[in-house]
């Protein structure tokens, strides 16, 4: 009868000092909560610099596109500006040309009086 009493005894003392099952509920609960408040901080941390990102490479296109535009203005120009200068040229040319042909025209010739 000792046999049986003492291992019964033992086991009633470990049953005893263990979590009962409301302490492991409550303990289940409390990490479930806890992990699911770490999971949402991450989340929003994740989504804060996600949205960091897209605004640096917004900002970062917006810059380049402004660029680039003011790069194409100033070719822009210069085209206007050599094309201008090509036209005054072409002008000049012609006025030139145009005084060498009068230049070499005979003047009050009549027929017969040209060299021949």
């Amino acid at each position: 009868m000792k046999k049986i009493i003492l291992p019964v005894a033992l086991m009633a003392i470990m049953s005893s000092c263990g979590p009962n099952a409301e302490e492991t509920a409550k303990r289940a609960e409390y990490m479930k909560d806890s992990i699911e408040r770490m999971e949402n901080e991450m989340k929003d941390q994740l989504d804060e610099r996600m949205k960091a990102m897209q605004d640096s490479i917004s900002a970062l296109a917006d810059s380049t596109n402004k660029r680039m535009e003011r790069q194409v203005e100033a070719v822009k120009e210069q085209m206007e500006a050599k094309s201008d200068a090509n036209k005054k040229e072409i002008n000049r040319m012609k006025k030139e040309n145009q005084k060498k042909q009068d230049e070499t025209k005979p003047e009050n010739v009549k027929a017969g009086q040209g060299k021949g």
